[in-house]
């Protein structure tokens, strides 16, 4: 009988260390209350002050001329001014630019 009140004894011992918390232990942050670190630590990114206004490039806004030229030298222009890959702009479906019947 003792051996088993020793055992019980131990186990109650065991679990209770266990389960409490340690003095002076910082709480894991997790979820949401992580949001504040992360955002510290994010640097945003610079971008250099460049316009390429689509009527530099042969744009008008009249709504009538088709400016998808304009629009494809203006993306071949900043990109050669160190703005990414130049690719093809193309209008939303049903813009007036997108209406070539």
């Amino acid at each position: 009988m003792r051996f088993v009140t020793h055992v019980g004894f131990t186990t109650a011992v065991l679990v209770l260390t266990l389960s409490a918390p340690i003095v002076g232990a910082k709480e894991e942050k997790t979820g949401w209350a992580l949001v504040p670190d992360i955002l510290a630590r994010v640097e945003p990114p610079t971008f250099p002050k460049r316009d390429f206004p689509i009527a530099d490039f042969g744009g008008l806004g009249d709504g009538k001329t088709d400016c998808k030229p304009a629009f494809d030298r203006a993306i071949v222009a900043c990109s050669k001014a160190g703005g990414g890959p130049a690719s093809s702009y193309q209008p939303a479906s049903g813009s007036s630019a997108d209406q070539s019947a």
